[in-house]
Protein backbone atom coordinates (compact mmCIF):
# COMPACT_ATOMS: atom_id res chain seq x y z
CA UNK A 1 0.00 0.00 0.00
CA UNK A 2 1.48 3.25 -0.42
CA UNK A 3 2.67 5.37 1.86
CA UNK A 4 2.79 9.23 1.90
CA UNK A 5 4.68 11.67 4.20
CA UNK A 6 1.20 13.10 5.53
CA UNK A 7 0.54 13.50 9.56
CA UNK A 8 -1.76 15.99 11.46
CA UNK A 9 -0.29 18.00 14.72
CA UNK A 10 -2.90 19.58 16.98
CA UNK A 11 -5.71 19.01 14.24
CA UNK A 12 -4.55 21.96 12.20
CA UNK A 13 -1.08 20.93 9.96
CA UNK A 14 -1.13 18.58 7.69
CA UNK A 15 2.61 17.76 6.94
CA UNK A 16 3.16 17.01 3.38
CA UNK A 17 6.24 17.14 1.37
CA UNK A 18 6.95 19.30 -1.27
CA UNK A 19 7.75 16.83 -3.11
CA UNK A 20 3.99 16.57 -3.40
CA UNK A 21 3.79 18.89 -6.54
CA UNK A 22 2.00 17.05 -8.91
CA UNK A 23 2.50 20.02 -10.82
CA UNK A 24 2.89 22.05 -9.96
CA UNK A 25 1.91 24.90 -9.16
CA UNK A 26 1.19 25.52 -12.42
CA UNK A 27 -0.95 23.10 -13.66
CA UNK A 28 -3.16 23.07 -9.98
CA UNK A 29 -6.35 24.83 -9.80
CA UNK A 30 -5.18 26.74 -7.22
CA UNK A 31 -3.81 30.49 -8.09
CA UNK A 32 -0.82 31.33 -7.02
CA UNK A 33 1.46 34.18 -8.35
CA UNK A 34 3.93 33.26 -10.39
CA UNK A 35 6.71 33.81 -7.72
CA UNK A 36 5.95 31.55 -5.37
CA UNK A 37 4.39 28.36 -6.77
CA UNK A 38 3.81 25.06 -5.25
CA UNK A 39 1.14 23.09 -5.55
CA UNK A 40 -0.73 20.81 -3.10
CA UNK A 41 -2.30 17.98 -5.52
CA UNK A 42 -0.78 15.26 -3.91
CA UNK A 43 2.33 14.08 -2.04
CA UNK A 44 5.03 11.69 -3.38
CA UNK A 45 6.36 8.61 -2.16
CA UNK A 46 10.00 9.39 -0.21
CA UNK A 47 12.24 6.80 0.37
CA UNK A 48 11.85 4.96 3.92
CA UNK A 49 15.03 7.02 5.05
CA UNK A 50 13.61 9.94 3.95
CA UNK A 51 9.80 8.94 5.59
CA UNK A 52 8.74 10.63 8.98
CA UNK A 53 11.55 13.58 8.94
CA UNK A 54 10.82 17.17 8.72
CA UNK A 55 14.08 18.08 7.55
CA UNK A 56 16.85 15.60 6.11
CA UNK A 57 19.88 15.13 4.00
CA UNK A 58 19.31 12.86 1.38
CA UNK A 59 20.71 11.64 -1.83
CA UNK A 60 20.93 13.78 -4.49
CA UNK A 61 19.92 10.64 -6.27
CA UNK A 62 16.55 10.50 -4.67
CA UNK A 63 15.21 13.76 -5.43
CA UNK A 64 12.63 14.00 -7.60
CA UNK A 65 10.47 16.72 -9.70
CA UNK A 66 8.17 18.82 -7.53
CA UNK A 67 10.39 18.59 -4.15
CA UNK A 68 11.60 21.21 -2.02
CA UNK A 69 15.42 21.64 -1.09
CA UNK A 70 17.39 23.30 0.53
CA UNK A 71 20.34 24.82 -1.53
CA UNK A 72 23.01 28.01 -1.04
CA UNK A 73 20.82 28.95 2.19
CA UNK A 74 17.84 29.13 -0.10
CA UNK A 75 14.51 27.07 -0.32
CA UNK A 76 14.08 25.94 -4.06
CA UNK A 77 11.24 24.07 -5.81
CA UNK A 78 13.18 21.22 -8.51
CA UNK A 79 11.26 21.33 -11.74
CA UNK A 80 13.45 19.24 -13.54
CA UNK A 81 16.19 16.49 -12.84
CA UNK A 82 18.20 14.22 -15.12
CA UNK A 83 21.55 12.27 -14.89
CA UNK A 84 24.15 12.37 -17.05
CA UNK A 85 26.06 8.95 -18.28
CA UNK A 86 29.29 8.22 -16.87
CA UNK A 87 32.21 8.40 -19.71
CA UNK A 88 35.81 8.22 -19.84
CA UNK A 89 36.25 11.40 -19.54
CA UNK A 90 33.93 12.29 -17.25
CA UNK A 91 31.58 11.17 -14.03
CA UNK A 92 28.33 10.76 -13.96
CA UNK A 93 26.63 14.05 -12.40
CA UNK A 94 23.08 14.90 -11.37
CA UNK A 95 21.53 17.80 -13.50
CA UNK A 96 18.39 20.06 -12.00
CA UNK A 97 16.31 23.05 -12.64
CA UNK A 98 15.86 24.80 -9.54
CA UNK A 99 13.14 27.75 -8.73
CA UNK A 100 13.82 29.84 -5.89
CA UNK A 101 10.78 29.79 -3.78
CA UNK A 102 11.21 33.60 -2.67
CA UNK A 103 12.05 35.33 -5.62
CA UNK A 104 10.52 32.98 -8.14
CA UNK A 105 13.98 33.02 -10.23
CA UNK A 106 15.29 30.39 -11.89
CA UNK A 107 18.69 28.16 -11.85
CA UNK A 108 20.71 25.56 -13.03
CA UNK A 109 22.67 23.45 -10.89
CA UNK A 110 24.96 20.42 -11.63
CA UNK A 111 25.75 17.73 -8.14
CA UNK A 112 27.92 14.75 -8.01
CA UNK A 113 25.81 11.72 -7.84
CA UNK A 114 27.50 11.43 -4.13
CA UNK A 115 25.86 14.43 -3.00
CA UNK A 116 23.31 14.89 -0.19
CA UNK A 117 21.28 17.73 0.23
CA UNK A 118 18.46 18.59 2.93
CA UNK A 119 14.86 17.85 1.78
CA UNK A 120 12.44 20.06 3.27
CA UNK A 121 8.53 19.58 4.60
CA UNK A 122 6.21 22.70 4.62
CA UNK A 123 3.42 23.05 6.91
CA UNK A 124 -0.06 23.16 5.12
CA UNK A 125 -2.51 25.39 6.00
CA UNK A 126 -6.22 26.15 5.20
CA UNK A 127 -6.41 30.16 5.61
CA UNK A 128 -9.38 32.05 5.29
CA UNK A 129 -9.10 35.85 4.19
CA UNK A 130 -9.31 38.65 6.97
CA UNK A 131 -8.55 41.88 5.57
CA UNK A 132 -5.76 43.75 4.35
CA UNK A 133 -3.61 46.09 6.45
CA UNK A 134 -0.44 47.97 5.00
CA UNK A 135 1.56 46.17 3.40
CA UNK A 136 0.52 42.82 4.15
CA UNK A 137 -2.75 40.50 4.02
CA UNK A 138 -3.89 38.56 6.85
CA UNK A 139 -5.37 35.21 7.15
CA UNK A 140 -7.30 33.33 10.05
CA UNK A 141 -6.23 29.32 10.30
CA UNK A 142 -9.14 27.45 9.89
CA UNK A 143 -8.53 25.22 12.49
CA UNK A 144 -6.62 27.55 14.86
CA UNK A 145 -7.82 30.46 14.75
CA UNK A 146 -4.67 31.90 14.68
CA UNK A 147 -3.92 34.60 12.23
CA UNK A 148 -1.18 34.84 9.82
CA UNK A 149 0.51 37.48 7.95
CA UNK A 150 1.89 37.64 4.34
CA UNK A 151 3.32 39.93 2.78
CA UNK A 152 1.53 41.42 -0.15
CA UNK A 153 3.88 40.90 -2.87
CA UNK A 154 3.43 36.98 -2.74
CA UNK A 155 -0.35 37.33 -3.59
CA UNK A 156 0.09 40.06 -6.78
CA UNK A 157 -2.84 40.97 -8.61
CA UNK A 158 -4.95 38.72 -7.30
CA UNK A 159 -4.95 40.31 -3.95
CA UNK A 160 -8.32 42.33 -5.40
CA UNK A 161 -10.10 39.16 -5.74
CA UNK A 162 -10.17 38.50 -1.87
CA UNK A 163 -13.14 38.79 -0.10
CA UNK A 164 -13.05 39.38 3.78
CA UNK A 165 -14.54 35.87 5.09
CA UNK A 166 -14.59 33.87 2.57
CA UNK A 167 -11.62 33.48 0.31
CA UNK A 168 -9.95 30.61 1.39
CA UNK A 169 -6.12 29.93 1.00
CA UNK A 170 -3.20 27.63 1.17
CA UNK A 171 -0.71 28.80 3.08
CA UNK A 172 3.01 26.58 3.10
CA UNK A 173 5.17 27.54 6.57
CA UNK A 174 8.39 26.89 6.82
CA UNK A 175 10.37 27.74 10.03
CA UNK A 176 7.34 29.90 10.60
CA UNK A 177 7.40 32.34 7.57
CA UNK A 178 4.62 31.18 4.75
CA UNK A 179 6.52 30.57 2.29
CA UNK A 180 4.02 30.13 -1.00
CA UNK A 181 0.18 31.52 -0.73
CA UNK A 182 -2.29 29.45 -3.28
CA UNK A 183 -5.84 31.09 -3.31
CA UNK A 184 -8.77 29.13 -5.78
CA UNK A 185 -8.45 29.12 -9.76
CA UNK A 186 -11.78 30.98 -10.06
CA UNK A 187 -13.60 34.35 -8.38
CA UNK A 188 -17.04 35.75 -9.17
CA UNK A 189 -17.16 39.62 -9.29
CA UNK A 190 -19.55 41.56 -10.40
CA UNK A 191 -19.53 44.48 -14.10
CA UNK A 192 -19.27 48.09 -12.45
CA UNK A 193 -19.01 49.11 -15.93
CA UNK A 194 -19.00 47.85 -19.37
CA UNK A 195 -18.40 49.50 -22.65
CA UNK A 196 -21.20 49.81 -24.80
CA UNK A 197 -19.48 49.02 -27.81
CA UNK A 198 -17.63 46.26 -28.78
CA UNK A 199 -13.74 45.67 -29.91
CA UNK A 200 -12.45 43.77 -32.62
CA UNK A 201 -11.11 41.95 -30.61
CA UNK A 202 -13.12 38.64 -31.34
CA UNK A 203 -16.61 40.42 -30.28
CA UNK A 204 -15.07 41.37 -26.89
CA UNK A 205 -15.33 44.38 -25.41
CA UNK A 206 -13.69 46.11 -21.92
CA UNK A 207 -15.48 45.56 -18.78
CA UNK A 208 -14.39 47.25 -15.11
CA UNK A 209 -15.39 44.59 -12.22
CA UNK A 210 -16.46 46.19 -8.91
CA UNK A 211 -12.62 45.25 -7.50
CA UNK A 212 -11.38 47.74 -10.33
CA UNK A 213 -9.67 45.57 -12.37
CA UNK A 214 -10.88 45.37 -15.85
CA UNK A 215 -11.29 42.31 -18.08
CA UNK A 216 -12.84 41.65 -21.24
CA UNK A 217 -16.02 40.51 -21.48
CA UNK A 218 -19.07 39.44 -24.29
CA UNK A 219 -20.91 42.23 -25.82
CA UNK A 220 -24.05 41.02 -24.63
CA UNK A 221 -22.85 41.70 -20.57
CA UNK A 222 -23.75 44.55 -18.97
CA UNK A 223 -23.36 46.81 -15.54
CA UNK A 224 -24.78 44.52 -12.80
CA UNK A 225 -23.77 41.35 -14.34
CA UNK A 226 -22.06 38.69 -12.10
CA UNK A 227 -19.39 36.44 -13.83
CA UNK A 228 -17.27 34.22 -13.24
CA UNK A 229 -13.38 35.42 -13.80
CA UNK A 230 -10.03 32.68 -14.34
CA UNK A 231 -7.21 33.58 -12.24
CA UNK A 232 -4.26 34.88 -12.20
CA UNK A 233 -4.77 35.33 -16.09
CA UNK A 234 -8.30 37.68 -15.25
CA UNK A 235 -10.05 35.81 -18.52
CA UNK A 236 -13.98 35.84 -18.48
CA UNK A 237 -14.99 32.36 -17.82
CA UNK A 238 -19.00 32.51 -17.94
CA UNK A 239 -21.49 34.00 -15.96
CA UNK A 240 -22.57 32.86 -12.24
CA UNK A 241 -25.66 31.46 -11.20
CA UNK A 242 -24.82 33.13 -8.33
CA UNK A 243 -23.49 30.39 -6.39
CA UNK A 244 -20.53 30.54 -4.41
CA UNK A 245 -17.72 28.11 -5.83
CA UNK A 246 -16.70 25.75 -4.69
CA UNK A 247 -13.15 25.31 -2.54
CA UNK A 248 -10.60 24.22 -5.18
CA UNK A 249 -8.33 22.51 -2.54
CA UNK A 250 -11.01 20.39 -1.10
CA UNK A 251 -12.01 19.07 -4.36
CA UNK A 252 -8.26 18.54 -4.97
CA UNK A 253 -8.24 16.40 -1.61
CA UNK A 254 -11.01 14.24 -2.31
CA UNK A 255 -9.53 13.51 -5.88
CA UNK A 256 -6.49 12.57 -3.50
CA UNK A 257 -8.16 10.06 -1.63
CA UNK A 258 -10.18 9.01 -4.28
CA UNK A 259 -7.06 8.16 -6.18
CA UNK A 260 -5.86 6.99 -2.66
CA UNK A 261 -8.99 4.31 -2.35
CA UNK A 262 -8.38 3.14 -6.03
CA UNK A 263 -4.64 2.19 -5.14
CA UNK A 264 -6.23 -0.15 -2.17
CA UNK A 265 -8.63 -1.62 -4.38
CA UNK A 266 -6.50 -2.75 -7.07
CA UNK A 267 -3.69 -3.69 -4.44
CA UNK A 268 -6.43 -5.75 -2.89
CA UNK A 269 -7.17 -7.24 -6.51
CA UNK A 270 -3.60 -8.20 -6.58
CA UNK A 271 -3.41 -9.97 -3.43
CA UNK A 272 -6.46 -12.07 -4.20
CA UNK A 273 -4.57 -13.25 -7.91
CA UNK A 274 -1.97 -13.89 -6.14
CA UNK A 275 -3.79 -16.18 -3.71
CA UNK A 276 -5.84 -18.15 -6.47
CA UNK A 277 -2.66 -18.78 -8.16
CA UNK A 278 -1.35 -20.37 -5.10
CA UNK A 279 -4.40 -22.71 -4.25
CA UNK A 280 -3.73 -23.36 -7.96
CA UNK A 281 -0.11 -24.67 -7.59
CA UNK A 282 -1.17 -26.06 -4.55
CA UNK A 283 -3.59 -28.36 -6.25
CA UNK A 284 -1.30 -29.54 -8.90
CA UNK A 285 1.26 -30.67 -6.36
CA UNK A 286 -1.79 -32.68 -4.60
Amino acid sequence: MRRHLQQSTAGSVRFLHAGGLRASAASSSLFSHPRHVVSLQSSVQLPSSVQHRRNYKAPISDIKKGWVIEHLGKLWEVTETSQSRKTAQRRAHINMELRDLAAGTKKSERFRVEDRVETIILDVHKCIFSRSEGKKLLFTNAETGEEVSVKKEMVGPAEAYLKPGTSVARLSVHNGEAVTVKLPGKAVVTVKEADSTQSATAGYKKAVLDNGRTVRVPPYLEAGDVIIVSLPDEVYVGKSDGSALADDGDEEDDEEDDDDDTDDEDEDEDEDDEEDNEDEEDAKKK
